[in-house]
């Protein structure tokens, strides 16, 4: 990941992709909570499970859920925390979306979340019947 130092960018990438997220202030003159709280748990070396316990709460759309399940992914990968823990967190923000996430006409939300669901019952974060109570969520 790339940040630079006025932290209005972050990046990733992989051989085949490359993915930017703006870190600029938002129209109310601030970062998002989310971004507030990767920046300190950057500054302040957060350990992993408290970075994701701070953030799970602030999570607010897709953007910011696909950055959070990357997050608990990798501090899986690296044990940091426990596959329980990763699916602990993971389930947490999913089941508030539905009613958190601010939903477009187009249903380009809906559909992103959508494929998150999917993604984490493929990953065993969600049973079946989760994912289809969720799924089902979504599309309301």
């Amino acid at each position: 990941a790339f940040a630079p130092p006025d932290g209005a960018v972050l990046a990733s990438a992989t051989a085949a992709t490359i993915h930017v997220w703006t870190m600029r202030p938002t129209s109310s003159g601030g970062l998002s909570p989310f971004f507030e709280a990767l920046v300190d748990a950057e500054r302040e070396h957060w350990s992993s499970d408290k970075t994701l316990e701070r953030l799970a709460p602030v999570v607010a759309d897709v953007v910011e859920l696909k950055l959070f399940y990357t997050a608990a992914s990798a501090a899986c990968r690296h044990d940091d925390i426990t596959a329980d823990d990763r699916a602990r967190s993971i389930r947490r923000v999913l089941q508030r979306a539905p009613r958190t996430f601010r939903f477009d006409r187009d249903a380009r939300v809906a559909a992103a979340l959508k494929l998150v669901i999917k993604k984490a019952e493929d990953d065993g974060v969600l049973d079946e019947a989760e994912a289809l109570r969720l799924d089902r969520l979504a599309e309301r």
